[in-house]
């Protein structure tokens, strides 16, 4: 199996990107497994989704091993069919949110209608994701809608189905 495919820091637009072409150029070199080791915040949540909905038919040979996967990251880490998570790794769920310049009030009309519609259309798919591969039960969902995020350590990630062991190895730098 090659060395994993690092996915780290922020995950802008562009580092998704190289992240897509290199997960297409591995899965296409070789009928082997290929492993995302997650260490990252998050980022874009629409180049996330990207990448999920063109890779999750290649899901039985993605690995995703997770240090730490946050909002856009978590959603990387729901792509492979086999997922553990590092002792003392986290995942949090971030439904995604609208920016608005700091010295501005968010009133009404503030935020462009489509920029609302995009993060209620991410939302969604998110949710979708979360329900068919996740046993997240009722009240994390309440505690997601009310809060807008939800932090799981790795014993709360086991029993959620989330990933399907804590692992003892730590992801490389």
């Amino acid at each position: 199996m090659d060395s994993p495919i690092h996915i780290k820091g922020e995950l802008t637009t562009s580092v998704l990107r190289k992240i897509g072409m290199e997960i297409e150029q591995r899965l296409g070199q070789s009928p082997e497994k290929i492993t995302l080791e997650i260490d990252s915040q998050g980022g874009s949540a629409k180049g996330s989704q990207t990448i999920f909905e063109r890779f999750i038919k290649n899901e039985e040979r993605i690995i995703c091993r997770i240090l730490e996967a946050n909002s856009a990251a978590a959603l990387l880490a729901l792509l492979g069919n086999r997922r553990s998570i590092s002792q003392g790794g986290s995942f949090g769920i971030h439904l995604g949110s609208i920016s608005v310049e700091s010295n501005e009030l968010l009133e009404q009309g503030k935020a462009s209608d489509r920029s609302v519609k995009r993060i209620l259309a991410f939302r969604a798919f998110y949710l979708a994701v979360l329900k068919q591969r996740t046993r997240l039960p009722e009240e994390a969902y309440a505690k997601l809608h009310a809060s807008n995020r939800l932090v799981l350590n790795p014993d709360e990630c086991l029993k959620y189905g989330i990933v399907q062991e804590i692992s003892t190895d730590t992801i490389a730098a």
